[in-house]
C-alpha cells in the first residue's frame, strides 16, 4: 500500500493523505496517526457535513473513555436487538430477553449488542470531536480542498493535486468519500494504464536507439 521513506536516524516514515472528513475518513485518520504515521485529511468543504453529521451512529466504549463521549458528543450505552416484524406472527409481548414497549407482531428475537460494546452517539459532535484530538495529540493536518488528481508514478501513488495547484506528496491514499470514491478510483486506474503504457513506449523507443547506434 505504501513505500517507505528514510529519515536520518534509519527510522521508517510513512506519509498517508486521507480524502475524505466524514465519520471513516476522520476515523482512518484518528488511528492512522496514533500509530505514528504522519497524516494529511483532504475534506472538500467541512467535517461531518454530509451524511455522517447526519446518520443514526454507534460506537465502541473504549474510544468514549478517552475522548470523554458523555460529555463531548453525547455518548449513551445502549442494548441493540435484532427482530423481524410479520403481521401473521404471533404477537411477542415482554419477556426476559425483551423490553417491556416491544409487544408487537414480532418473531426471532435476538441481541446483537450490550451496553458493554454499542452506544448511540450524535455523529457530527463525535466526528469533529476525533479529529480535534487527532490534530491536537497526533499532529493530523487538516486541509480544505478539492481533490482533483491522485498522480500515479511507476504503479505506485506518488502525490495528489488540489484544486489551484497544490501539490501533497505522499506514500499512500485513503479515499474515504463515499459513492465518490469511485469516480477517483477509476481516475487511478486509467492513469496506472497510461503511464504503463508510456513507460512501454520509452523503453522501445531506448532500444531502437541503441540498435542504430
Amino acid at each position: 500500500m505504501a513505500t517507505k521513506k528514510y529519515i536520518s536516524d534509519g527510522q521508517t516514515s510513512k506519509r498517508v493523505v486521507v480524502c475524505g472528513g466524514g465519520v471513516t475518513g476522520v476515523c482512518t485518520a484518528y488511528f492512522l496517526a496514533k500509530k505514528g504515521i504522519a497524516v494529511t485529511l483532504v475534506e472538500k468543504s467541512a467535517v461531518a457535513c454530509v451524511a455522517s453529521g447526519k446518520a443514526g451512529a454507534m460506537e465502541a466504549q473504549s474510544l468514549a473513555e478517552e475522548l470523554n463521549g458523555v460529555e463531548s458528543y453525547g455518548y449513551r450505552p445502549v442494548t441493540t436487538l435484532s427482530l423481524t416484524v410479520k403481521e401473521s406472527s404471533k404477537p411477542i409481548s415482554g419477556g426476559s430477553d425483551l423490553p417491556a414497549w416491544i409487544d408487537g407482531p414480532v418473531k426471532s428475537p435476538s441481541t446483537i449488542g450490550t451496553t458493554e460494546t454499542t452506544a448511540q452517539v450524535h455523529p457530527q459532535l463525535f466526528t469533529r470531536k476525533l479529529l480535534s484530538t487527532a490534530t491536537k495529540k497526533y499532529g493530523v493536518e487538516v486541509v480544505i480542498g478539492k481533490l482533483e488528481e491522485v498522480r500515479v508514478e511507476l504503479g505506485r501513488v506518488d502525490s495528489v493535486l488540489l484544486e489551484g495547484g497544490r501539490v501533497i506528496d505522499t506514500d499512500a491514499v485513503v479515499l474515504a468519500m463515499g459513492p465518490w470514491s469511485v469516480y477517483l478510483l477509476i481516475q487511478i486506474r486509467y492513469q496506472a494504464i497510461l503511464n504503463r503504457l508510456r513507460f512501454s513506449r520509452d523503453e522501445e523507443n531506448a532500444r531502437v536507439k541503441a540498435e542504430q547506434a
